[in-house]
Formats: structure tokens, sequence, C-alpha cells
């Protein structure tokens, strides 16, 4: 059987819960969790915070400037901006599909 990824939101306490051992109102809490999961798409991508980016001072100096008047390209910040989303912590890796 092939694995999922899935992103699930709960509450910590229900987290917490599962790790100690759950009782039935938990365990169908848990399970409403999961069905109402997330499911990533198979071979998805590296998964970064890319909220992160728009607050990145680099980033929003460059979107601010005037490219006719400092003389900037589009070429140089789409640079940037690929260097920026490389070096952006990974939250999930990527799903090599296998």
């Amino acid at each position: 059987m092939a694995d999922i990824e899935l992103v699930v939101r709960m509450p910590e306490e229900l987290y917490e819960a599962n790790r100690m051992g759950l009782v039935a109102e938990q365990i169908w809490n848990l399970r409403v969790a999961i069905n109402d999961g997330t499911l990533l798409p198979k071979g998805h991508g590296r998964l970064i915070d890319a909220d992160t980016l728009k607050k990145d001072d680099e980033v929003t100096e460059w979107i601010s400037l005037n490219p006719v008047r400092t003389g900037k390209t589009l070429k140089s910040f789409s640079e940037l901006f690929v260097k920026k989303i490389d070096a952006a912590k990974t939250i999930i890796e990527a799903d090599k599909g296998d």
C-alpha cells in the first residue's frame, strides 16, 4: 500500500492526548481531524513558509524600487527571489513520488 502525506490541524490537547492514549471521544475527534486534513498531492515540491519571503527586507526593497530609475532588471530580481526560495526553511520535504 502506498503512503500518503496529510496535513492535519487539531487542538494541541488532542495531539498530546494521542501520545498518551486516547479515550473514545478523543478517538472520534482524532478521526474527524484526519478526515478534515489536507492531502498533499503525489510528487509535490518542497513546502516552505512563503509569507516569510513577503517580509524579507531585501525582497520588499526590490519590490518598492523603480526599475527604470535604479537600473535594476527583472532578471536580477528573479535571480534574487530564486535564491531566497532556495534558502527558505523547509517545512515539509518534497515528495519524491516513489
